[in-house]
């Protein structure tokens, strides 16, 4: 029975099943563009950092890694406070996506989230985890649009199903060896995802993922 429902699966819900996550065109490139002028705007007007489109690779050239936090929690209140329909309008950057594996009837974390992660920052690094961890729904899916290309340590990385289901089932187990050394002891299970600007990812909360410090130069 389960083997001819999956025969009939879309190749993005395969993908997430098989590998926890897939990669998409955003929808409406426009609203995206819109998006990251905010957030130019934001910098210019809030932060007094001269800033352009095409140099926000370089952010941390004119942004020191002890303002981040500010930068990230006061535009992600000036992004969701500027629109009551922001949630919606972010969504909407895969919105047949993600009809596509869930359906259409479906709700949404009020708010929209923000990260920086600038070259060398130490303190902006999320620990491996599953949002399951924190209280999210198993059977919710993340949304997740870089405003630039995001490649190797300036992306985030996630863990297979597989993988991440062995360590969930055995955690005090993997717990007493510590979680963040799943890292070097498991280099073959995870992955480190690469976007080009302009695309979306999707993927399962239940797989294990984080970020670790940037080593790159963006």
């Amino acid at each position: 029975m389960l083997e001819k429902y999956s025969r009939r699966l879309s190749k993005n819900a395969k993908s997430l099943i098989d590998k926890g996550y897939f990669i998409v065109d955003v929808e409406k490139k426009s609203r995206l563009t819109s998006i990251k002028k905010s957030f130019i705007k934001y910098l210019r007007q809030e932060q007094n950092i001269d800033i352009t489109l095409e140099n926000l690779p370089k952010l941390h050239k004119d942004l020191p890694v002890e303002k981040v936090n500010d930068v990230r929690v006061g535009f992600y209140q000036f992004i969701n406070n500027a629109s009551t329909e922001f949630t919606l309008e972010y969504l909407e950057l895969a919105r047949n996506a993600m009809f596509d594996i869930v359906g259409t009837e479906l709700a949404s974390n009020k708010m929209v989230n923000f990260s920086i992660q600038l070259p060398g920052d130490e303190f902006s690094v999320l620990p491996i985890h599953t949002d399951i961890f924190s209280g999210e729904s198993p059977f919710q899916i993340n949304l997740w649009v870089p405003l630039m290309d995001v490649y190797e340590t300036n992306s985030m990385f996630i863990f297979t199903p597989e993988f991440s289901h062995e360590v969930c089932s055995n955690i005090r187990h993997y717990e007493e060896k510590g979680i963040d050394n799943l890292l070097e002891d498991y280099p073959n299970e995870l992955k480190f995802l690469e976007l080009s600007y302009g695309q979306a990812l999707i993927f399962t909360p239940t797989c294990l993922h984080g970020n670790v410090v940037n080593r790159t130069e963006h």
